[in-house]
């Protein structure tokens, strides 16, 4: 029987919008290491419909080398007092606004980066600067390890985790499905039974460390993450109600895909032309099981799941 996903039974479409702070970012070259452009491209986002700002300083594409946790740190230090003040504003407008029946939404801010140093650091910017953690989630590339011992999980990050989980209900982190830890090579036949039995693993260490499973996003990876043979990404797509099918076994909510730009959707295009290509694998996503999306062309996506009634 194939387990259609039911949209209207679902949790809310959450749409996360990403702001590189990178001079190396694969899709926009950088666009975004001036803070009044930051702030600018913040705001057409949220206009636009996103539900999530996701901000990253450290491009992850392939070709890209890792940066130091201090270099990191300091593309991130002076904006995020800005963009705390500016996303806490409009949030604090919302719920002035939701008290006369109207229905904005409070905005998420979602860090993209796998160190746990710059974790604690961005949880103890968002404390100081009055941001309410319930609103934040950690986007973590790597599935939870450890950049120094990829053989084990980090032990930092569990203690990070259960930490805020203990006190803020709506903290999450995000956990993206990572293709070292198998120990299959990655087909498009086998890769929906090798992220289920990665996120298996992933339970169980939530688990035994006594942390409610609401507090985790399912990410199952595309492109590059997953596998250079574009077929093992198509396969994800196609076969994503096999991973929302464990998601609501296991009691977890929110699954994200990311397609967005990515090189598998039309190898013969630069990024910034892959609209078309992300707007319609991103509404294959949200039919097949996914419901937080995370895009580049926020307005150009939106508009599209519009028009097929998802959003």
């Amino acid at each position: 029987m194939n387990y259609a996903h039911n949209i209207n039974s679902m949790k809310a479409i959450q749409i996360m919008s990403i702001i590189n702070i990178t001079p190396n970012s694969f899709s926009d070259d950088g666009v975004y290491m001036n803070e009044k452009k930051v702030l600018e491209d913040i705001s057409n986002n949220i206009a636009s419909g996103a539900d999530i700002i996701d901000i990253g300083a450290e491009s992850t594409a392939p070709h890209n080398s890792a940066i130091s946790e201090e270099e990191e740190w300091s593309r991130l230090e002076t904006l995020l007092p800005k963009i705390f003040s500016y996303i806490s504003q409009y949030n604090t407008q919302v719920e002035k606004n939701n008290k006369n029946n109207k229905t904005n939404k409070c905005i998420k801010i979602s860090l993209d980066s796998y160190k746990v140093e710059i974790w604690k650091k961005f949880l103890c910017s968002a404390e100081d600067n009055n941001f309410d953690i319930n609103a934040i989630i950690i986007n973590d590339v790597s599935g939870l390890h450890s950049t120094l011992d990829c053989k084990n999980i980090c032990e930092k990050k569990i203690h990070t985790i259960k930490y805020y989980a203990e006190r803020y209900e709506g903290f999450q982190v995000c956990v993206m499905f990572d293709k070292h830890k198998t120990s299959e090579v990655l087909t498009p036949e086998n890769i929906s039974k090798e992220i289920i039995l990665y996120f298996t693993k992933i339970i169980h260490i939530f688990s035994e460390n006594n942390i409610n499973k609401k507090h985790l996003i399912i990410d199952t990876g595309m492109g590059g993450f997953l596998s250079k043979n574009a077929e093992v990404s198509f396969s994800v797509l196609r076969n994503l109600h096999d991973v929302r099918r464990f998601a609501d076994e296991n009691n977890i909510a929110d699954i994200l895909v990311g397609t967005s730009r990515k090189t598998f959707l039309a190898p013969e295009k630069l990024p910034k032309d892959r609209v078309k290509e992300s707007v319609s694998s991103s509404i294959q996503c949200v039919k097949n099981g996914a419901n937080i999306i995370r895009i580049h062309d926020t307005k150009e996506v939106v508009l599209g799941m519009k028009k097929e009634c998802i959003v």
